[in-house]
């Protein structure tokens, strides 16, 4: 809270992820009404996150604002520098938003034990000056959890996750509507009753991920046949199951 009092009102690039809702409320605390919960989306991000987003800050009583931002060129070919390229691009337009509405300062969520070579887009933060309370505080995973779990915003905040793009091989030519039939499969998983999941495409080839303890419910019968029916909708010939399990990347 006193470092919020120190920097004065300020907009928060706001992800509605565990860290991002953890930086909120302290903002909120801190500042009351001078503060703005911004949330940038890309037409490849996930529809649950900007919904979350939405449904956190209002939670918190925190005005918001969403920020539609159309697909960057530089991704076309999914780059191995896509992060760095997408975290400019975003905490740009941001900053802008933010100045229009009057708020000169632009915080973000990253924590003090966030290793730079998982977050290529850090430097990017670095670049455009947004300060990070959380990684400036020495702010840890554990104390993030453990705040959020004791004052219920677990209940409405969603873990960090990873844009769809993710889901397609570097140096493959990205086709949004394959990204939104990914999209729709994951959702349907999580409808399901799976906890974590990852549809990832290989030209026509769909790899699915799901936690090792929930793989046997994968091939029960209603569960197979829904998910079968929904990717191939979506044009894939081929379907299978990554052994290796759920990774969060």
């Amino acid at each position: 809270i006193n470092y919020f009092n120190h920097i004065g009102p300020c907009a928060v690039a706001f992800s509605g992820g565990v860290d991002s809702a953890f930086l909120l409320h302290a903002a909120r605390e801190a500042l009351g009404e001078n503060l703005l919960a911004v949330t940038a989306v890309f037409p490849y991000t996930l529809n649950r996150d900007s919904q979350t987003a939405e449904a956190v800050a209002r939670h918190l009583g925190v005005p918001w604002k969403r920020l539609s931002l159309p697909f960057p060129e530089a991704l076309a070919m999914n780059p191995e520098n896509r992060c760095y390229i997408c975290k400019k691009t975003m905490m740009g337009a941001i900053t802008v938003a933010a100045l229009a509405e009057g708020f000169a300062t632009v915080v973000d969520g990253t924590r003090s034990d966030d290793e730079e070579k998982r977050r290529p887009g850090t430097a990017a933060l670095r670049e455009l000056g947004i300060q990070s309370p959380l990684r400036d505080c020495a702010v840890e995973r554990a104390t993030v959890r453990r705040f959020l779990s004791l004052s219920g915003l677990d209940a409405v905040a969603s873990r960090s996750d990873t844009c769809l793009l993710t889901r397609l091989p570097f140096g493959t030519e990205v086709d949004l509507g394959a990204l939104r039939a990914i999209e729709a499969a994951e959702d349907l998983l999580l409808d399901l009753g799976f906890r974590d999941v990852r549809v990832r495409k290989h030209g026509p080839l769909a790899r699915i991920e799901v936690r090792s303890e929930d793989r046997e419910k994968l091939f029960s019968g209603p569960v197979e046949a829904a998910l079968l029916e929904k990717l191939r909708e979506s044009g894939y010939d081929r379907i299978t199951v990554d052994l290796e399990g759920y990774r969060e990347t």
